[in-house]
């Protein structure tokens, strides 16, 4: 189909997909890191902080219902993050597992080369869900590609 010689050019919807998943991944990153340019950290943090752990708080009880994901400990949660992960494009594996703690190591992220406070905020986005879904349990990033490790890693384990 070509309309005033602008062609049509079909979109499978993979190719879709893929493109939106980087598009939104460089759009979120972009943004986040010209908001710390522009306020500092400390300042886009605190505003930033109750936005996104109310965003994990209204999506949790959502997904765990939609996608049958029972329980409150560990392993629930790390279901949740790891579903979101999933559909973000991040490829890791399960280094550990018990109804206590959860560890993850993730070796590919479209967000690695954005700012540490990109990786905050999910953090935060992620202890709202834990609120919601696993009150007794904390999510906590000890590896970030953003501040130039080689590894993403996660772990989730009971509040202390």
């Amino acid at each position: 189909m070509q309309t005033m010689g602008v062609r049509h050019i079909p979109v499978t919807t993979s190719e879709r997909d893929d493109r939106i998943d980087t598009a939104l991944a460089m759009w979120w990153v972009a943004t986040v890191d010209a908001f710390v340019r522009t306020v500092g950290q400390e300042k886009a943090l605190i505003a930033l902080t109750p936005v996104f752990r109310q965003i994990g708080r209204q999506d949790a009880l959502k997904v765990a219902m939609d996608k049958k994901i029972i329980g409150h400990d560990a392993i629930a949660l790390a279901t949740y993050v790891n579903f979101w992960e999933e559909m973000m494009g991040i490829q890791g594996k399960i280094v550990e597992s018990t109804p206590d703690r959860v560890v993850k190591e993730n070796y590919s992220c479209p967000l690695a080369r954005g700012p540490p406070e990109a990786c905050k905020l999910l953090e935060l986005s992620i202890n709202g869900s834990a609120e919601e879904m696993s009150p007794d349990f904390s999510f906590m990033g000890t590896h970030a590609m953003t501040k130039g490790d080689h590894i993403c890693r996660w772990v989730i384990e009971r509040r202390r």
